[in-house]
């Protein structure tokens, strides 16, 4: 009896710190384990480099980076870790909501993770999202722009670039569209 006691016990134990790795995954929330020395600025300046991605919602199936971009003003690159989970499909439907006011100003927005093409096409579907998805076979994006990786997956980040400066912010967790066109606004403010 004892045996099987202790293996329950050992088998929740293991359980309750799987969820707890996890948790920050799926709910968009920063891990307790992260630093506080500035890792939300280690990126900043840094260009889009010149990548080719499988990407929903354009003709091509393809997004060519920076060339494709080269007329907004502003990208942002919305990294997720998976398609269909509920954090994830609330973030990406509240940029739905909002994608018109970034459109209007002249702003790229893309969904980013790991998932292939088909299942970026299904949840893009679903959801009626009018920005692409793309595929970053490997985390390359997702390395460059330094995105860290929680069991495998993104961490859920945020990364806003200035056409003219880079990198101008990069946020972990789930910030909200009127967050996001607050720091362009308060760049453009600032760049003038």
């Amino acid at each position: 009896m004892w045996k099987q006691f202790s293996l329950i016990t050992l088998t929740l134990i293991l359980f309750f710190i799987g969820m707890a790795m996890l948790l920050p995954v799926f709910t968009g929330k920063p891990s307790e384990v992260l630093d506080a020395t500035g890792y939300e600025n280690t990126s900043i300046g840094k260009t889009l480099p010149k990548m080719t991605f499988e990407a929903t919602g354009l003709e091509s199936k393809r997004l060519t980076l920076p060339e494709d971009w080269k007329e907004s003003t502003y990208q942002v690159f919305i990294f997720y870790p998976m398609d269909q989970t509920p954090g994830c499909t609330i973030q990406l439907c509240a940029m739905r909501e909002a994608y018109e006011d970034f459109k209007a100003e002249n702003i790229a927005v893309a969904g980013v993770n790991t998932a292939p093409l088909l299942s970026h096409q299904a949840f893009a579907g679903l959801h009626q999202l009018p920005f692409p998805l793309l595929v970053d076979k490997d985390r390359q994006l997702a390395k460059y722009f330094e995105v860290r990786e929680n069991v495998g997956v993104n961490n859920r980040t945020v990364v806003v670039l200035s056409a003219k400066h880079g990198v101008i912010w990069k946020k972990e967790g789930m910030p909200s569209p009127k967050d996001i066109l607050t720091v362009i606004h308060d760049n453009q403010k600032t760049s003038q």
